[in-house]
């Protein structure tokens, strides 16, 4: 009954926190569906019609079926489309409270069972440094993904999960924990390709640090426990994973608007560029290492208590020996040679996410309680003016979200046929298109990458080829609808739509028809 209830605490308080951060958020989702939710969304409405489909049938690129982890958009398809698409932070605000609830009853467990006290001290500290995270607090940027229709939360939660239980398992030798471990490293690698890399770079380096198997059994019994669930659809997935790496490196990310957002270590000469001391400022804290000591004071406090801690037989090592092998990956992705492998900082969010508040709260107690009290105050402090700074002051300055869904309005106007099939530029529109409307247009089926979709579509990512004339007969193109920001940054190159007809324009967008004789299949 306490573990209940401690549960339920966990998931009210958790609820209160993200609702804030919808509430404060709310004006990005009068746009509607943008970047990878209109994906994540035409997913969901591919698998509440069919939930055995192995394509997206608006995609007309459909050489093989969708090897993209699929865990969140099947939770995602309990609710009803209809909320899903008006409310798409909901499905994320269940996940961050169910998990919270688990983190909070699992807080109490090592208090009483595990450390064998009957206080709270673990509950509360633990629990008040994750509530009042940055990560919890701050959605700038790519960040919004925890909080829109994305599978980032759950992989974020579901591997942290994983780290948190197998970590305590190892120092209370506790196979309940060990347990827990495996299940939320099989949720882990059935929910995202990011959480498959969080997990498959850190866990050998972890077992070096602490010289032993265990990790490496755990990731082995997830890894069973995924192909039990997904069987082939995981082993097409970790095969294209496999493929990204080398095609992103070697095709994709010698695009210029792809490099520019990439994890990078900050540079005297990126700097000096920005013209203003705000925008240097804003440039620094989004490069390495600066981001990683204005988002995770964590890492601060934790490296404080454990220098400051009495001897604790071997409990540092334990805790400190994560964030170590995290952070040896975080530095890695941060180069030029391996920041194709995603941001650097997202392996401290999947990895760490959980088990930084509660080594904190762990080593709290073996530090004097002066230098405890005063970090824990810093803490908070530096947070909720992270939080400050950034809701109130930074954020609104940068955000310029259309205050309507300006796409759903111009496809309205342009009278686009509800069977079109459209050419986008870029090709992000046409992902954009498909989760407003019922056309057909390109993109590819999800977590699909080859040498062939490089060649046959694309002039250079995410423009899709130059002479189109080809991709229309192929696929029967009726229309072409270009977003005029893309076509502004194309500096090098440019279409030539000069043959077809335009049909509508707006601000933001331009529609043109394409002529019968250059369509026919």
């Amino acid at each position: 009954m306490q573990y209940a209830m401690i549960f339920a605490l966990g998931a009210a308080l958790a609820l209160g926190v993200r609702a804030m951060a919808v509430w404060l958020n709310r004006n990005w989702f009068l746009q509607g569906f943008a970047g990878d939710s209109s994906i994540h969304f035409a997913m969901i409405r591919q698998l509440s019609k069919d939930p055995r489909s192995r394509y997206v049938e608006q995609y007309v690129i459909d050489d093989e079926p969708i090897s993209y982890p699929l865990g969140f958009h099947r939770f995602a398809r309990l609710f009803p489309l209809h909320v899903v698409r008006t409310r798409p932070w909901l499905p994320n605000l269940v996940i961050f409270a169910l998990f919270s609830g688990v983190f909070f009853a699992y807080l109490h467990y090592i208090e009483r069972e595990l450390l064998g006290r009957d206080g709270w001290a673990v509950l509360a500290i633990g629990a008040t440094l994750f509530l009042l995270s940055t990560s919890n607090l701050i959605f700038d940027g790519p960040a919004i993904a925890y909080v829109k229709l994305s599978e980032r939360l759950l992989a974020r939660m579901a591997c942290a999960a994983h780290m948190l239980f197998l970590v305590a398992g190892m120092i209370w030798n506790d196979p309940l924990s060990l347990c827990l471990a495996a299940a939320a490293g099989a949720l882990a690698l059935i929910s995202s390709i990011f959480a498959r890399q969080a997990m498959v770079f850190t866990i050998p380096l972890l077992a070096l640090f602490l010289w032993s198997a265990t990790p490496l059994w755990v990731l082995a019994a997830s890894v069973v426990l995924a192909f039990a669930i997904s069987r082939d659809h995981l082993y097409r997935g970790l095969r294209h994973t496999v493929i990204q790496w080398k095609l992103y490196k070697t095709l994709t990310k010698p695009a210029k608007w792809v490099r520019s957002m990439l994890s990078t270590f900050v540079s005297l000469k990126e700097l000096r560029a920005t013209g203003t001391l705000r925008r240097a400022v804003w440039t620094m804290i989004h490069r390495e290492p600066v981001r990683l000591f204005a988002f995770f004071p964590e890492l601060v406090l934790l490296v404080a208590f454990a220098l400051c801690s009495a001897p604790l037989d071997g409990l540092r090592l334990f805790l400190l020996a994560p964030v170590l092998a995290t952070l040896i990956v975080y530095v890695l992705t941060s180069t030029e040679a391996f920041n194709h492998l995603g941001e650097s900082y997202r392996y401290l969010e999947y990895n760490l996410y959980f088990l930084f508040p509660v080594s904190i709260a762990l080593l709290a107690g073996h530090v004097a309680s002066d230098l405890r009290n005063l970090g824990i105050a810093l803490y908070v402090m530096q947070t909720l003016a992270m939080w400050l700074v950034f809701q109130f002051i930074a954020i609104p300055h940068l955000r310029i979200w259309p205050k309507t869904d300006v796409l759903a309005e111009f496809i309205a106007a342009a009278r686009l046929p509800d069977n079109a099939v459209v050419f986008p530029v870029s090709i992000g529109t046409g992902a954009d298109l498909c989760a407003r409307s019922t056309c057909r247009s390109f993109w590819y089926q999800p977590g699909v990458i080859s040498t062939k979709l490089y060649e046959d579509y694309f002039e250079e990512f995410p423009f899709l080829k130059r002479d189109y004339r080809g991709l229309f007969k192929r696929h029967g193109v009726t229309h072409v609808i270009c977003s005029k920001i893309t076509l502004n940054i194309m500096d090098t190159w440019t279409y030539d739509f000069s043959p077809l007809e335009k049909i509508h324009e707006s601000d933001d967008y331009v529609a043109y028809s394409v002529p019968p004789d250059m369509r026919a299949q």
